[in-house]
């Protein structure tokens, strides 16, 4: 799923903002340009349809991909996650 969502991204990024992005974030990495907002929107919708379990693989490849806006989803999967002490596999892909 890590791969469509990442389609996803690319479709929603604005191409004329990456230089400036990549210059303000000072990254080699690829950046998209997606706006912070639709992060946030496409991050509670997966909250929502999915469990933690498939939450924390999907998040493993958004951030193995090494592109910007992936990490910044993946980040806010989890941000809100409701994660329990004991939810081990979590803790250890947030470490």
């Amino acid at each position: 799923m890590h791969k469509t969502l990442i389609i996803r991204l690319r479709a929603l990024g604005e191409p004329a903002d990456v230089p400036e992005l990549k210059a303000y974030h000072k990254t080699n990495r690829d950046v998209l340009a997606v706006k912070v907002p639709l992060l946030s929107d496409i991050a509670k919708e997966i909250r929502e349809q999915v469990t933690l379990e498939e939450r924390l693989e999907i998040c493993q490849g958004l951030w193995e991909s090494n592109i910007h806006e992936a990490r910044i989803l993946a980040a806010k999967m989890l941000e809100q996650a409701r994660i329990r002490p004991e939810d081990d596999g979590a803790w250890e892909l947030i470490k």
